[in-house]
């Protein structure tokens, strides 16, 4: 395998069929293989060709490039968002085992984007779909009545139903 760029090869190619079409002593040494002017315009035909597929290969790599350089920017700030969220749904959170585990607050956060997307998902869906979300506030606990108080005292009243 040939260590020279594809733009040299294509250059040869190019310069060898530009000169066997130009110069009649060259066309006549490549008579007796084939090679009359109607092959050597089949092969400048192919020479464009594959000169427009690589300027082609080239602008699609461009434009993939460019798009991985979007996606990172846009994964970089839902990490960003997430993060934040994460931390704030933490400190909420934390007196809530149920609502650590739904949530995933616990434990460490996938690096992957499949692994951070499955993460975040479930975050974001847990604190959004009511069905599964954790309530918030907790529930209270039930108050401990004062040492020097009655029996059926009005210190406390339980809230309507």
């Amino acid at each position: 395998m040939s260590n020279i760029s594809i733009d040299q090869q294509l250059n040869n190619a190019r310069i060898a069929i530009n000169n066997a079409l130009n110069s009649p002593d060259i066309q006549a040494a490549l008579t007796p293989f084939s090679y009359d002017p109607t092959r050597l315009n089949e092969a400048l035909t192919l020479y464009n060709e594959a000169r427009a597929l690589v300027e082609q290969q080239r602008q699609e790599y461009g434009e993939q490039y460019q798009a991985s350089q979007e996606f990172q920017a846009a994964w970089d700030a839902a990490q960003t968002a997430y993060n934040r969220s994460h931390k704030i749904a933490k400190v909420a959170f934390k007196n809530n085992p149920d609502a650590q585990t739904a949530l995933m607050l616990s434990g460490t956060r996938k690096r992957s984007f499949p692994g951070w997307l499955t993460q975040a998902l479930t975050f974001y869906d847990g604190l959004l779909n009511p069905a599964n979300a954790p309530t918030w506030p907790p529930s209270p606990p039930t108050p401990t009545p004062p040492k020097n108080s009655r029996p059926n005292s009005t210190w406390y009243k339980k809230p309507p139903n």
